[in-house]
C-alpha cells in the first residue's frame, strides 16, 4: 500500500499543456477509485491531459476497503492538500490530515486548543495506522450501537434493593441494578462503559485497574439512586473498622472518590414506611456531606461557601474540617448510643471563631501599628472579638444573602449565555 502522496504525471510541456488549469473539483473516492497509485477509477477512459490535471491533493493516497469513500475535506480551516473526509464501512465520519504524520478525528470537527480537535493516537502515525484505528473505532461504536439497541429498554428505575444484581444478556453485556436503578455495561477491549459509545479511549491507560473494573461500573451505573434516599431515613448505628466493603457513595476505593484513609460508619437504610431495608458502609466524607445538607456524593456547597465567608479561610479548608468534625464527633456520639450531634452547626461555630480570630490579630496588628501600649493592644483585640461575637447570627444572614446573589447572578448569566447559542 503506498503511503506517501504519489507524484503528479510528467509530461512534456505542449502549447496544449501550457493553458490555464481549471479550477478544482472535490471528487468522490471510492475503493475502486482508490487503489496504490491514487488514480481515479475511470483512469484507464481518461484522456492524459484529463490524468495531469487531477492533483495531488486530491487523491486520496491510501487503501479503502469496500464500502469506505474518501472526499477532499471542505469545511473550516480546510488545508490546501492532503485534507480528507472519511467515511466508514459503518457510516461513520472522520476528517485524515497529513501534518506531523497523519492526524485523525471524528466529524462533525470541533477545534480544541488542547489537541486541535484531533484524537491521539500516537507520534508521527502512518496513513496506515490512522486507517486501521478508524476501522477499529468504528466497528466498535457500530458494535456498541447494536448492543444498546437490542437492550436499551431495560435502562430506567426498577424496585429498590441494596443488593448488586447483575444478569448476562449475551457475550460482554450485563444488566445491573441496584438502588432502585438499572442500566447496561458492556466490556470492550479497554474496559466496561456504562453508554451506549463504543470510542476508542485517547489514553491507552482509561480505567486500567487490574481488578474492579466492572465495580466501578456499577458504581456508576447505580449510585444516583442510593444519592435519592432522604437522609433522615439512612441511621448510623457505629463506626465501621474493617475495609471489605466499599463506602456506597463514593465507590470502590481504589477508582471511587473515596479516600483510602477516609473512616467508615455502619449505616441503617429505612424505607419510606420506617422498614429497615438493610444497612450500607458510608466513609466520615460522604456522611459528612449528607449531614452538611448535600444529596450526598456532591459536597455541601452553601455551608462551606458561608463559612468561607465568615472566616476568611478557603472553602476547602472547611471540607475537609467537615470530614474531620463527622468523625470526631459522630464517633463519640454513636459507639455510646447517644444521636448523631449537629455537624453542620459545629463547622458554622469553627468558622466564626476563626472569623472572631482573624479580627483580634487584625485589631491588635493595627494598634501595634500605631505604637500603642501593650495594654492598649490587648484591649482592642478583645474589642474586635466581641464585636464580631455579638454579630454572629448578623454574620450568617449576610453570608446566605451574599451567596443567593452569587447563585442567581450565574443561574441568569447561564440562561443569557444558553440562549444565545
Amino acid at each position: 500500500m503506498n503511503t506517501g502522496t504519489p507524484a503528479p504525471t510528467v509530461r512534456q510541456k505542449t502549447p496544449e499543456s501550457s493553458a490555464p488549469r481549471p479550477a478544482r473539483r472535490p471528487a468522490a473516492r471510492t475503493a475502486q477509485g482508490a487503489r496504490a497509485g491514487g488514480a481515479p477509477a475511470d483512469a484507464g477512459a481518461a484522456s492524459g491531459e484529463q490524468l495531469l490535471l487531477w492533483t495531488s491533493a486530491e487523491r486520496f493516497p491510501g487503501e479503502l476497503l469496500p464500502g469506505e469513500s474518501a472526499v477532499v475535506f471542505t469545511g473550516e480551516a480546510a488545508r490546501e492538500r492532503d485534507d480528507f473526509e472519511i467515511t466508514s464501512v459503518h457510516g461513520h465520519r472522520y476528517r485524515l490530515t497529513r501534518s506531523f504524520g497523519w492526524r485523525i478525528a471524528r466529524m462533525p470537527f470541533a477545534f480544541s486548543p488542547s489537541n486541535g480537535g484531533y484524537c491521539w493516537i500516537g507520534w508521527d502515525p502512518t496513513l496506515a495506522q490512522a486507517l486501521e484505528w478508524m476501522r477499529w473505532d468504528s466497528a466498535s461504536r457500530h458494535l456498541a450501537a447494536g448492543r444498546w439497541k437490542r437492550w436499551g429498554h431495560l435502562v430506567g428505575t426498577v424496585p429498590f434493593s441494596l443488593d448488586l444484581d447483575t444478569q448476562e444478556l449475551e457475550d460482554g453485556v450485563l444488566r445491573v441494578s441496584r438502588y432502585g436503578r438499572q442500566g447496561l455495561a458492556a466490556d470492550y477491549p479497554w474496559g466496561w462503559e456504562t453508554r451506549a459509545d463504543g470510542s476508542l479511549p485517547e489514553s491507552p491507560n482509561r480505567r486500567s485497574g487490574a481488578s474492579g473494573r466492572l465495580e466501578y461500573a456499577a458504581w456508576c451505573l447505580t449510585r444516583q439512586g442510593f444519592d435519592d434516599v432522604p437522609t433522615d431515613r439512612l441511621e448510623v448505628v457505629r463506626s465501621y473498622w474493617s475495609r471489605d466493603t466499599d463506602c456506597a457513595t463514593g465507590g470502590p476505593n481504589h477508582l471511587g472518590s473515596c479516600k483510602r484513609t477516609d473512616p467508615q460508619f455502619l449505616v441503617r437504610v429505612h424505607g419510606p414506611d420506617t422498614a429497615v431495608l438493610g444497612t450500607v458502609v458510608l466513609c466520615a466524607q460522604h456522611l459528612g456531606n449528607r449531614l452538611g445538607g448535600s444529596a450526598g456524593y456532591y459536597r455541601p456547597s452553601l455551608l462551606t461557601a458561608v463559612a468561607q465567608q465568615v472566616s476568611g479561610r478557603s472553602w476547602l479548608d472547611w471540607q475537609d474540617r467537615l470530614t474531620e468534625l463527622t468523625w470526631d464527633l459522630v464517633v463519640r456520639a454513636v459507639d455510646r448510643g447517644l444521636p448523631v450531634p449537629d455537624v453542620a452547626q459545629a463547622l458554622r461555630e469553627e468558622a466564626l471563631a476563626e472569623g472572631e480570630r482573624r479580627a483580634a490579630q487584625a485589631a491588635k496588628k493595627a494598634a501595634k501599628e500605631q505604637k500603642l501600649p501593650r495594654r492598649a493592644q490587648e484591649a482592642a483585640a478583645q474589642t474586635a472579638r466581641a464585636g464580631r461575637y455579638a454579630r454572629r447570627a448578623e454574620l450568617i444572614a449576610q453570608a446566605l444573602a451574599a451567596e443567593a446573589e452569587a447563585r442567581e447572578r450565574i443561574r441568569r448569566e447561564t440562561d443569557e449565555m444558553s440562549g444565545s447559542i
